[in-house]
């Protein structure tokens, strides 16, 4: 977000800055989209800094009043920018590959504390100023293996962050597939491991707290070998991505977010879905081929489905999740990550089929997905599943599910 140089001497955001103008074309998109955005700040600017050791506010009181409320009111009440749904306040604020915290708060003060305090004052600003449908979002943890949100609770801060949080987040980069040795550049974990060990518990606390859990980054540092690697482009790296994304639905997430649609690629890999303006806006074909392949079958507020696979040599391969839509068509993915073996499932739904014919997608090693065909909607439909390879069923028509909503592009 815009910093010093988007505000004027007096401190009002400039309204003709080209940040904000950039931040009404997002608005006039997510119009078009029916999509709601998350505004996040990343960081403090140094003037609302104590020193140069600390980088979280030297008064959050003073942070809240003569920055974020003057940009936050100027954004949304003044330029109308109403998709914004959340804020986030910093990016992985306790980055524990970089230091212990990067929010390092004054006087020795406790970081968790002090960030928690921070969201409270700028919840009640908000409330005051008229913003109340504006949600905060956080803790923003750069791993699951931190365990930010257990950490509320073992520190008593659960009963604050339940009345100034609306959601709570984590990023999810460190995963490999069960099969794969661990990486001699990024510490991590099985797909199995980060579900069973770290998902689930993060997704218990923050039931307990009556917050959902949104994964507000996802990745796969395994396959991120040097700083501009394009290794993380490619479709096994694409294919781990999804795959976390199907086994976490299946657990009970509330949403998702990819880094990221576009990227220079020169600092921390090519994560960029397209090119930047230099390269042409050129799509990186696994990138974007493989989550279309995902996020064309589904819909904001789907319902996920209790979904299991059955016991069989191949079911550590084979992972699902099964959604209901809010218009009552439905989705189901299947990921095989075998390296080479083809395996045959059979898909047993335990809703009663309707009229409603199944299209068929599947995204492999080839750069772009395919359409493998029509079924009918049967209770049990047997398909085989390539290695490396993801599939989805769904009952909503071609020409909805792999166009552009807005556009039919």
């Amino acid at each position: 977000l815009p910093r010093r140089r988007a505000r004027t001497a007096c401190r009002r955001p400039r309204a003709d800055h080209r940040l904000f103008s950039r931040l009404d074309r997002l608005q006039h998109w997510a119009v078009a989209h029916q999509a709601t955005i998350m505004l996040e700040f990343g960081a403090t600017p140094p003037e609302y800094r104590g020193d140069d050791v600390h980088d979280a506010p030297a008064d959050n009181r003073q942070y809240v009043d003569a920055y974020l409320l003057p940009i936050l009111r100027h954004v949304i009440q003044e330029r109308g920018c109403d998709r914004i749904r959340q804020v986030c306040l910093y990016n992985e604020p306790f980055n524990a590959d970089v230091s212990p915290y990067l929010f390092y708060p004054p006087r020795e003060k406790d970081p968790l504390e002090y960030y928690v305090a921070l969201h409270e004052y700028l919840r009640a600003a908000l409330d005051a100023a008229g913003m109340t449908a504006l949600g905060l979002i956080g803790p923003n943890s750069a791993n699951l293996f931190q365990r930010h949100i257990e950490m509320f609770e073992d520190q008593g801060l659960a009963p604050r962050v339940m009345r100034t949080f609306a959601e709570l987040d984590v990023h999810m980069w460190r995963m490999r597939y069960n099969y794969y040795p661990p990486s001699k550049r990024w510490p991590g974990y099985t797909i199995s491991e980060g579900i069973d060990r770290y998902l689930k518990p993060t997704l218990a606390a923050a039931k307990r707290m009556g917050k959902t859990l949104s994964l507000t980054e996802v990745g796969a540092m395994y396959f991120n070998d040097h700083p501009k690697s394009s290794r993380v482009a490619q479709h096994d790296a694409v294919l781990l991505m999804t795959e976390q994304l199907v086994r976490a639905m299946n657990e009970g997430i509330a949403g998702a977010m990819i880094w990221a649609f576009t990227n220079s690629g020169r600092a921390d890999g090519r994560w960029g879905w397209i090119g930047t303006r230099d390269e042409g806006f050129a799509p990186s074909p696994h990138l974007l081929h493989g989550f279309a392949t995902l996020m064309r079958a589904h819909r904001v507020g789907a319902q996920i489905l209790p979904c299991a696979c059955s016991r069989s040599d191949f079911s550590p391969y084979i992972s699902a999740a099964a959604l209901l839509l809010p218009d009552g068509n439905r989705t189901i993915y299947l990921v095989n990550d075998h390296p080479v073996e083809k395996i045959t499932v059979t898909v047993r739904q335990t809703l009663p089929p309707d009229s409603r014919p199944v299209t068929v997608y599947r995204k492999d090693c080839d750069p772009e997905r395919k359409t493998i065909g029509v079924l009918e909607n049967a209770a049990t439909i047997e398909l085989t599943l390539p290695g490396m390879s993801l599939t989805t069923l769904t009952t909503i028509p071609e020409s909805d599910s792999m166009a552009d909503p807005g556009t039919g592009q």
